[in-house]
């Protein structure tokens, strides 16, 4: 029987265009390992409306681009010797077990516009042109020869399986370039496509990988490097860091990776690429390693939660790029209320931004830590291969999750000293077009909330009377490149932040100093952010609408657990030390805990700090907003829910306020401590919620305040151990 009483008075004691136009589908096109040579041609469409007017162009009429030997190396020496950006990209992201050369037709190609089918971009006159040259093969400018030095692989429809290292009269990958082509595109794009089969050039039968772009610049930078990372992984589901298309994980965020595209951290792959890729050291036994400072040799880095193996440990992470060390935590529960549940893991990577590696972008770099969650995207074959959404991993920001407030009158002022013109002019542009985000530090939000490496989706502020699946978020009305930093801020995790940085705007998504984990650096259960899984819900491409519910492998719990990641110590050479433990349930900072919490361990509040249970106010979900004050909420309120067996221990003088809705809900053989001078407040509206055999103690100077209009349910059995009996409440 439950007893449940309401209390009264009287009881009351959250430009460009992508280059994902067109893209591959499948993946593995191309053999992550070995070498590949890639066909390449630079032309132009003559008579285009754009053909003396190509926008940001420095590649002029007429002309082959003076960026000609910048695409690709024609021969492979050694890792110094390497001129070309493709080339030493694929090198160092690949370990050394990937190597892209290529070479390019001596000749600038130029097709008539008006010669152009409209049912065409233009790419099949360039394949006639080839075939009509002269002779039975095509030299390249470095001595090359079309029909011999770029066949060395074997066309397959095994999706996902290894290639096979054999000619097979198909060349490997041609790449056309094109100065200008509005038949194409009027912007910067491209596309890869795979076993491209129809064209006969010079008795080859066609291509293994074809690929077109607009490069306006000639630049090799940018589209290429993620449109051939297509070939290696998969279709649009594989994007993280703003590439357009395919299902999203909720909403877009900043990354790096091999299809990051616009909105990057950086263009370097991360660790997830390649352990999918087996991209590691020779030397290396484990698909994800670091190093013992025990014995300096290397050890697993493919950690379980409270692996009894695996109990404490410390790693040494050497520089990521380099080296290839990561390390990686399995978070636990995910599965236990929702067998179908993605599993959830966090990385580490240590960036160390050493000379002449490829790696993060630089400006207002940190060195040190970058941490992201991976979500789903574990299996190497099957469904979760090809078929799961992408933006799969979500950066954890050492800047922490905030419920974010967005606006078109903060001050833009006071800009930091390492600011340059060039992205305080990029910050008004974008402030006209799209608003901007403040991050109010005293709305933290560990579990739920934003940080400054996500696109900032808008609750809307509407007094009226919400409905079902009313006005859903659409991806047009999520703020995409504008966040303002450290509007209200003035320190993160008690570190003061430079009186230069307040009111400070930059492109966030695109880094900032705050976005590593530097030596004095804790992630755990009280910490922002957190080492807890977060909320998911997967939405359609572009403005597609919603899901209206979450897809079955959506996770909607914030599940608590002991795992504390420690930044020990940093050496002269950049390594890093890193303690790792499953026993952490200290919560040593004041913080607020939103979301659908649930507790399976223990909480250990310590001496005069305080947790509040709050409505978060940053988006979870696209649909079915709540109205709360007159705004509508893409949220729920909170429910903290201590399941049996579980924990939760408040401290002398420390204190749990439930607000705004939320639920306090101890289950049957839970126990919830009150030490002396500590309090449980319950605001008018909020519930608490005691099952049979749940245990609660108040010591003789605990209290249990329960204000005016909050609920008390109590079910018969439950047990209330008061030292002072009923004057604690």
């Amino acid at each position: 029987m439950k007893k449940t009483i309401l209390f009264t008075t009287i009881l009351l004691l959250i430009v460009t265009k992508s280059f994902a136009q067109m893209e591959s589908k499948n993946g593995f096109w191309a053999s992550p390992k070995d070498t590949i040579r890639v066909f390449l041609v630079f032309a132009e469409v003559i008579n285009d409306p754009l053909y003396n007017n190509a926008p940001s162009s420095n590649w002029l009429p007429g002309q082959m681009p003076n960026t000609i030997n910048s695409w690709f190396d024609s021969e492979f020496i050694n890792e110094q010797s390497i001129q070309s950006f493709n080339t030493k990209y694929f090198y160092q992201a690949s370990m050394g077990k990937f190597i892209m050369l290529g070479d390019y037709y001596p000749n600038l190609i130029q097709i008539d516009y008006n010669d152009i089918n409209n049912s065409y971009d233009g790419i099949n006159e360039v394949y006639s042109y080839l075939t009509n040259l002269p002779g039975n093969d095509i030299i390249t400018a470095n001595g090359l020869s079309f029909n011999t030095d770029f066949d060395q692989w074997t066309q397959s429809n095994n999706v996902g399986l290894p290639r096979i290292n054999n000619p097979d009269d198909n060349i490997d990958m041609i790449m056309v370039v094109w100065r200008v082509n509005s038949k194409l595109s009027h912007v910067d794009a491209g596309y890869v496509s795979g076993q491209y089969s129809s064209q006969n050039i010079k008795g080859i039968n066609g291509f293994l990988i074809h690929s077109e772009f607009i490069k306006h610049t000639g630049s090799p930078r940018g589209g290429f490097r993620h449109e051939f990372s297509h070939t290696l992984l998969g279709g649009n589901n594989f994007h993280i860091g703003n590439g357009k298309g395919g299902r999203k994980n909720m909403f877009v965020q900043s990354g790096w990776s091999l299809l990051s595209d616009w909105t990057k951290r950086g263009e370097m792959c991360n660790a997830w690429d390649r352990r999918r890729l087996k991209w590691k050291q020779n030397e290396s036994d484990y698909d994800i390693r670091a190093i013992n400072p025990a014995t300096n040799l290397q050890i697993n880095a493919d950690l379980v939660y409270n692996d009894p193996s695996q109990n404490t440990q410390e790693f040494i992470l050497r520089d990521f790029v380099s080296t290839g060390d990561a390390l990686r935590i399995k978070l636990p529960y995910l599965k236990t209320e929702n067998p179908n549940a993605f599993d959830q893991y966090i990385w580490l990577e240590n960036h160390q931004f050493k000379p002449g590696k490829i790696d993060l972008k630089p400006h207002n770099a940190t060195k040190g830590i970058y941490a992201y969650l991976q979500i789903g995207k574990e299996a190497l074959t099957g469904y979760q291969t090809f078929g799961e959404q992408n933006d799969y991993l979500v950066p954890l920001n050492a800047f922490g999750n905030y419920d974010m407030e967005t606006g078109v009158d903060l001050l833009r002022t006071n800009y930091c000293t390492n600011c340059n013109t060039t992205y305080e002019a990029q910050w008004q542009d974008a402030v006209s077009t799209n608003g901007h985000v403040n991050i109010n530090t005293n709305k933290l939000n560990p579990f739920t909330g934003g940080n400054i490496a996500l696109q900032t989706p808008l609750n809307s502020i509407e007094p009226s009377n919400v409905g079902s699946n009313e006005n859903p978020i659409w991806v047009s009305d999520i703020i995409t490149r504008n966040e303002i930093l450290v509007a209200t801020a003035t320190s993160i995790d008690g570190v003061p932040i430079p009186s230069t940085d307040c009111q400070y705007s930059t492109y966030t998504m695109f880094g900032t100093r705050y976005d590593a984990f530097t030596v004095g650096r804790k992630i755990g259960i009280g910490t922002n952010p957190p080492t807890t899984p977060r909320q998911t819900y997967e939405t359609k491409s572009n403005d597609s609408y919603p899901f209206p519910t979450p897809r079955l492998y959506d996770n909607n719990k914030i599940y608590l657990n002991g795992l504390s990641i420690e930044l020990l110590e940093e050496y002269p050479n950049g390594d890093i030390k890193v303690k790792i433990s499953y026993d952490n349930f200290d919560i040593e900072n004041n913080t607020r805990w939103c979301g659908d919490i649930v507790l399976n361990e223990e909480v250990n509040l310590l001496e005069n700090k305080k947790i509040t249970l709050d409505l978060g106010l940053y988006p979870t979900r696209p649909v079915n907003p709540i109205n709360f004050n007159g705004e509508k909420i893409y949220n729920s309120p909170t429910i903290f829910t201590c399941n049996p067996n579980s924990k939760f221990t408040q401290n002398e003088n420390s204190t749990v306020e439930v607000k705004k809705e939320s639920t306090l809900h101890l289950k049957s053989n839970s126990t919830y401590q009150i030490k002396n001078g500590a309090k449980l407040i319950v605001k008018s509206g909020n519930t608490l919620k005691i099952d049979a055999c749940a245990r609660i103690e108040v010591d003789v100077l605990g209290e249990i305040i329960l204000e005016d209009g909050a609920t008390l349910e109590i079910e018969d059995g439950a047990i209330l151990a008061f030292g002072n009996a009923l004057q604690n409440i």
